[in-house]
């Protein structure tokens, strides 16, 4: 595993924030993609601007679960289906 400064990780926790702020105040924002690819049709994401990480969030009546942030990279629609694997 590869070590970064605190600038980095900070930067990575700011982005994060942004984030959570926008899907708080924008839940009908994030894509659906992924919602279609693994049969969730409320399954939105986001993808951090500066870091290649997604925020997944279901919008529910009353509050908004982050579901996950997962990595670009990975085969995302497998790990949704199977996170075990």
């Amino acid at each position: 595993m590869r070590e970064v400064g605190s600038h980095v990780a900070l930067g990575y926790v700011e982005e994060l924030q942004n984030a959570y702020k926008l899907i708080a105040s924008h839940p009908g924002f994030g894509s659906l993609r992924f919602a279609y690819e693994i049969g969730l049709p409320s399954l939105r994401s986001v993808q951090l601007e500066r870091y290649p990480y997604l925020v997944f969030y279901l919008e529910q009546l009353d509050h908004i679960d982050v579901w996950r942030v997962l990595h670009a990279k990975r085969d995302i629609p497998a790990w949704l289906q199977n996170p075990n694997s």
